[in-house]
C-alpha cells in the first residue's frame, strides 16, 4: 500500500499544503488550486472543516481547524475547560448533523458555545439558534453566555405574546434562546432566518422530539432542514422498552440510517406479542446505536470524580382516610379484571388515581383538587428536609399535591414552588433565589419544570421525592440535578412511599421503564397492595 504524503499546515494563510502528486484533489475538494512555492508546485487546500474531514477520511492525517487555531475562553474567565468538553466541541464542528448524547451535568452547554463560538469566528456560520427548556433559557444558556463568551451578543426569545416575541427574533444578535414551543410559534420566521444565514441549530434536551407525529417535531424538522450544522443534545434518545424513539430523532440528523417508513424500523428493533404490545428485540441496543450516529457521548464516570449518592426507601403510613379510597379503588380494579373489562386506557385512569389518592390530593375536575388527610407523608418529607444540613428539593408529579406540601413545609421551613403555572420571569426569580447560599431551604417542583439542564449542587445535596411519577427518562434526568462539580457533600435521593404499589413503582424508575409499559402488570399490584 503506497504512504500518503504528510500535509503541511501553512498557518498564516489556513491552508494544506501538499505535493504536485496530490493534483487530483483539486477536483475533488472546495477551495484547492496548483500553486508555486519557490520553484515548487505544490497543492494548496482550504484548511477547513469540510476539506479536513474528506482528506482525513481519504487516508491523510490533518489536524482540525478548531484544535490548530482555536483558543478557548476560560469557563467564567477563571477555569479551564475539561478535556471531554474540547474534544465535544470539535467534534461538533467536524460533523454538521451530530448528536451529544452525554450523561446529564458534563458540560454539553458549554462544548456546543464553544463550537459555535469557533465557527463563527472562522466565518463558517452566521447564528447560533438554541432550543431549550422554558427553566434553563436564562439560568443556564443566558447565563453560560454571558460569563464566557463576551464578545458573543445574545437575546432570550420569549414574550407574552407572538407579535413581541417576533420583534426580538429579529434582533441582531449572535445567538437567539428559544424555548421548545416556540419553534412552532416561530416556525415561519426561522425558516426564511435559516435561508438567510449560516445558522448553528443546538436543540438541548432532545428527547422531546422522538414522536414525529407532534406537533412540535415536525416544526423543528421544518426549521432544521436548511441550517447549516444542527446538533441534539439529550442524554436519554430513548426510553425504555423503546427502540423506536430513535427513529424520530435520525430522521431530522441521520435520515440515511433509517428506512424511510416507521413501521419498518420497528419491525427491526422490536416484535410484537399482542395485537397492541411490542417489546425489544435482543439486538435493539445495538440497532439504536447504529442509528444515532455520528454522536458524542461520555459517561460522567469516566470524566469526573463526584462524591457518593446514597438512595433510600422510606416508609410512611395511610390515614384512615386514604385506607378507605385507596381500598374503593382496588376493588373497582379488581371488579373490571374479574369481568375482563379492564383495558390499558381505563388501567392507566385507575393507577393515576391510585398515586394521586397515596399522596393525599386527587384531582376532582378539570379545575379543582380534593385534598385528603395525608400527614404522615408530609411528616416523611419533613423528615427527609431535615436529615440534611444543606437545602433540599422536593419532587412531585402531581399539581394539587404539590402545592398541599409547598403548604404544609412552609410552616416548617423556607420554600418556594415552581410547576406548569409558574411564568417564566417569575420561574427565573424563583430558581436564582433558591441557588443562592442564603436563598429558601426547599425548592418543591414538578420534575417536568426542573427535571432538565438545571444545576444545584452548590448549595443542595438532597431530593425527595414525594411520591412516584410516570416517565423513568424523567426520574433520572431530574436525580441529575445535584450531581455536578459543584458538590462538596455526599448526595442522598429519598424515596417515600405507602405500599407495595408506588414500592414497585420506585423499582421501575430506577430501571428507567415508564408506567405505561406495564399498566395490567400494575394494576395487580394495586389490587395485592
Amino acid at each position: 500500500m503506497t504512504q500518503l504524503p504528510t500535509p503541511i499546515l501553512h498557518r498564516s494563510t489556513k491552508s494544506i499544503l501538499l505535493p504536485k502528486s496530490c493534483d487530483y484533489l483539486i477536483s475533488e475538494l472546495q477551495n484547492a488550486r496548483m500553486v508555486t512555492v519557490g520553484d515548487k508546485s505544490v497543492v494548496q487546500i482550504k484548511h477547513d472543516e469540510m476539506n479536513t474531514k474528506k482528506l482525513n477520511e481519504i487516508g491523510f492525517c490533518v489536524q482540525s481547524p478548531f484544535n490548530t487555531y482555536y483558543k478557548p475562553p476560560k469557563i467564567k474567565s477563571r477555569f479551564d475547560p475539561m478535556p471531554h468538553q474540547l474534544v465535544a466541541a470539535e467534534f461538533h464542528t467536524m460533523n454538521p448533523r451530530s448528536f451529544n448524547l452525554s450523561d446529564p451535568r458534563t458540560g454539553k452547554t458549554y462544548s456546543l458555545l464553544l463550537s459555535f463560538h469557533h465557527l463563527k469566528l472562522s466565518g463558517q456560520v452566521d447564528k447560533m439558534i438554541i432550543f431549550s427548556t422554558l427553566s434553563t433559557m436564562d439560568s443556564v444558556w443566558m447565563q453560560s453566555i454571558f460569563d464566557t463568551f463576551h464578545d458573543l451578543t445574545s437575546v432570550s426569545v420569549h414574550a407574552s405574546s407572538a407579535a413581541i416575541r417576533r420583534e426580538i427574533l429579529a434582533s441582531d444578535v449572535d445567538i437567539l434562546v428559544i424555548n421548545h414551543d416556540g419553534c412552532k410559534l416561530l416556525e415561519p420566521e426561522l425558516i426564511k432566518m435559516t435561508e438567510k444565514y449560516a445558522c448553528f441549530i443546538a436543540h438541548d434536551e432532545s428527547d422531546c422530539l422522538t414522536n414525529a407525529q407532534s406537533a412540535m417535531w415536525k416544526s423543528f424538522y421544518n426549521v432544521a432542514k436548511k441550517a447549516k450544522y444542527v446538533v441534539c443534545a439529550t442524554a436519554t434518545p430513548v426510553g425504555e422498552k423503546r427502540p423506536t424513539d430513535a427513529w424520530a430523532l435520525a430522521k431530522i440528523i441521520c435520515p440515511d440510517n433509517i428506512p424511510r417508513w416507521f413501521s419498518e424500523y420497528r419491525r427491526q428493533t422490536m416484535f410484537q406479542q399482542t395485537q397492541f404490545k411490542w417489546s425489544p428485540l435482543p439486538n435493539a441496543n445495538a440497532i439504536v446505536h447504529k442509528t444515532l450516529q455520528p454522536a458524542f457521548c461520555v459517561r460522567k464516570t469516566d470524566v469526573m470524580v463526584l462524591p457518593k449518592l446514597h438512595s433510600d426507601y422510606k416508609l410512611c403510613d395511610l390515614t384512615e382516610e386514604q385506607r378507605v379510597a385507596f381500598k374503593d379503588m382496588k376493588n373497582k380494579l379488581a371488579a373490571e379484571m374479574g369481568d375482563g373489562k379492564l383495558t390499558a386506557i381505563n388501567g392507566a385512569d385507575a393507577l393515576t388515581k391510585s398515586m394521586q389518592l397515596l399522596l393525599g390530593v386527587y384531582k376532582a375536575d378539570e379545575d379543582n383538587y380534593e385534598p385528603i388527610p395525608c400527614e404522615p407523608r408530609i411528616e416523611a418529607i419533613l423528615e427527609c428536609i431535615n436529615a440534611t444540613n444543606k437545602k433540599a428539593i422536593v419532587f412531585c408529579g402531581f399539581t394539587g399535591a404539590l402545592r398541599h406540601y409547598t403548604k404544609e413545609i412552609g410552616k416548617h421551613h423556607s420554600v418556594v414552588m415552581v410547576d406548569g403555572s409558574v411564568g417564566k420571569k417569575e420561574r427565573d426569580k424563583l430558581l436564582k433565589s433558591f441557588a443562592s447560599k442564603d436563598g429558601p431551604r426547599v425548592l418543591a417542583g414538578h420534575p417536568k419544570c426542573l427535571g432538565h439542564g438545571l444545576e444545584f449542587g452548590e448549595n443542595c445535596d438532597t431530593i425527595i421525592w414525594a411520591g412516584p411519577i410516570h416517565s423513568g427518562r424523567l426520574f433520572t434526568q431530574a436525580n441529575e440535578r445535584i450531581a455536578s462539580l459543584l458538590q462538596t457533600s455526599e448526595m442522598k435521593l429519598w424515596y417515600i412511599y405507602a405500599n407495595k404499589f408506588e414500592e414497585s413503582l420506585y423499582k421501575k424508575l430506577e430501571e428507567k421503564r415508564d408506567m405505561q409499559s406495564d399498566i395490567l402488570e400494575l394494576c395487580k399490584t394495586v389490587i395485592g397492595s
